[in-house]
């Protein structure tokens, strides 16, 4: 529970700086709910394998899954927000730091250790019209995905610290996700919580839930894996913000029912 690592030494008064002023809900957003989809372990395999087609590079289960939904939610929003194509898409994630510290923490460490991922930081970003066109390889938004996951280091998490040492209230530095336009995604993988596992002399958990009555429009969740039912052995659950009243368009998608089953809504924000 030692934060001493994390935290900056103490800046002089004559160089604080106060925070930039908080951005508010993005005024285009539409009433948004949270959707439940299991994708069993073939379909995972499979998402796998095509994405790491023509690649040289490894590509993970989470990116190459994660590339899919971003790209079918992104087809299915586009024709709600009718967004301009040549416009750079937005991807932000959630990186658990624990094994990539140098030396890294225990996996016990309690508490978020996590750093951010923005494709606006990628060097080569990609435009909406890429990202939901059927032409763009899978493959090339998993690289994409990897590509921003690997570019959060230790350097750059030192670098981050440094940056906001002489803000002197850094609780004013929290971002709303949804302060991002439309169109935007935010991933966030709750997989390694591995709340399922553990055993609390009464029982172990079955499931691993988000309580919640509040949904934010652009974040996605993977859910920690079940424990104890034999139909979800090795697949995943995730969720998936959709606009309420447009929420037949996703469920709709030939694709994604290909791939997913709708367990039903998390949260119905209307």
């Amino acid at each position: 529970m030692d934060r001493m690592r994390f935290i900056s030494p103490p800046v002089a008064e004559a160089d604080r700086v106060p925070a930039p002023a908080p951005a508010s809900r993005h005024p285009d957003w539409q009433p948004c709910s949270w959707l439940l989809f299991h994708i069993s372990q073939g379909q995972l395999d499979a998402l796998k394998r095509q994405a790491s087609l023509d690649t040289s590079g490894w590509i993970s289960t989470y990116d190459a899954l994660t590339a899919f939904l971003w790209r079918v939610l992104s087809r299915n929003r586009a024709q709600i927000y009718r967004p301009d194509l040549s416009a750079p898409a937005i991807f932000l994630e959630s990186i658990n730091m624990r094994r990539r510290l140098d030396p890294p923490l225990s996996m016990r460490y309690q508490g978020n250790v996590l750093s951010g991922g923005l494709s606006m930081l990628h060097p080569r970003p990609l435009t909406l019209g890429q990202v939901i066109s059927q032409e763009t390889p899978l493959a090339v938004l998993a690289t994409f995905i990897r590509e921003i996951t690997q570019s959060v280091t230790p350097q750059s998490v030192e670098t981050t610290l440094a940056a906001m040492a002489p803000v002197s209230d850094k609780s004013a530095l929290n971002v709303r996700l949804d302060s991002v336009p439309p169109m935007s995604l935010a991933v966030t993988d709750w997989r390694d919580a591995n709340m399922c596992v553990v055993d609390f002399g009464f029982g172990r958990p079955v499931v691993a839930r988000q309580i919640a009555d509040t949904v934010v429009e652009n974040m996605m969740m993977i859910y920690p894996r079940r424990s104890g039912e034999a139909e979800e052995k090795g697949g995943l659950e995730v969720v998936l913000p959709f606009e309420t009243d447009h929420v037949g368009l996703l469920l709709a998608d030939e694709e994604m029912g290909k791939v997913a089953t709708f367990r039903g809504f998390e949260v119905r924000r209307g």
